[in-house]
């Protein structure tokens, strides 16, 4: 949230100013996002041609898990612990503009 100016987005009270800069900070996330989406892809491009590799793996002292898998829906998870993961391409595609207009709302009422 620094890389869109945080501060600025909590100073912004009311409407005025908030369309631009919110333009703006979806637009660069956007942008992070959809490089970030490109090394998903990357990831699982790897994964998929020798998913047993040690590199997919997380070592710990008793065990080694994985450290990424794939679901059936050809989702990339990435280990929390156990056997929970984060899909990381959800938080990648959501609408960012979307989320930024519903926390301003709340900000503003």
């Amino acid at each position: 949230m620094d890389t869109i100016s945080f501060q600025v987005f909590m100073d912004i009270t009311d409407d005025k100013g908030y369309d631009e800069w919110a333009t703006g900070a979806n637009t660069m996330l956007r942008e992070k996002a959809d490089k970030c989406l490109e090394l998903v892809s990357q990831i699982k491009r790897d994964y998929k041609q020798n998913p047993d590799a040690v590199a997919d793996k997380a070592a710990s002292p008793a065990l080694v898990s994985p450290a990424v898998w794939l679901t059936p829906k050809d989702e990339l998870v990435f280990s929390l612990s156990g056997n929970k993961g984060l899909m990381i391409e959800h938080v990648l595609r959501q609408d960012l503009r979307a989320t930024l207009d519903a926390i301003h709302r709340k900000q503003v009422k």
